[in-house]
């Protein structure tokens, strides 16, 4: 059976391989290099595989994770670069790019037991078609949501970008 990788929504580019020796393990235990510490905080709390990882603002080499905002890297407002070879590297254009490129590395590792336990070898580039994106919800038939309920349709939502 061929494996898959499913991103939603589809990535403007998207080059992956998988082999037994590419790609990146994940130990129990390393380092999350960062320029914004609340973004990595977020990936921590999310993804309990990355719970036992330190975060640093100072790179020493050998961080597993490194989530960084350099918009002359990549220059699309709100956009990514996330590579997976030995460590997984994601630059932004932003502090929102930052964010969608660790919603699309969340979507990776809910795939990762289809991979064996492997992150596949991969590159991806990816920015938002529109500037304003949102939904409307129909409260006109006396349906109308608690803020825990609309808070937690916003979650789900930003893990789409």
């Amino acid at each position: 059976m061929d494996k898959e990788l499913l991103l939603i929504p589809k990535p403007k580019k998207l080059r992956w391989a998988f082999a037994k020796e590419s790609g990146a393990t994940i130990s129990k235990n390393g380092f999350i290099y960062t320029t914004n510490e609340k973004i990595a905080k977020y990936l921590k709390e999310k993804e309990t595989v990355f719970q036992e990882y330190t975060i640093t603002k100072s790179s020493k080499g050998d961080e597993f994770v490194h989530l960084v905002v350099n918009p002359y890297i990549f220059p699309k407002k709100e956009g990514y670069r996330l590579m997976i070879d030995r460590n997984i590297t994601i630059t932004a254009h932003d502090d929102a790019g930052l964010f969608y490129g660790v919603q699309t590395l969340r979507q990776i590792l809910r795939q990762i037991s289809h991979f064996e336990n492997r992150l596949p070898k991969l590159f991806i580039e990816d920015f938002p078609d529109y500037e304003n994106r949102g939904i409307m919800i129909d409260i006109s038939r006396d349906r109308i949501p608690n803020l825990e309920v609309l808070k937690s349709i916003i979650e789900k939502l930003s893990e789409l970008k």
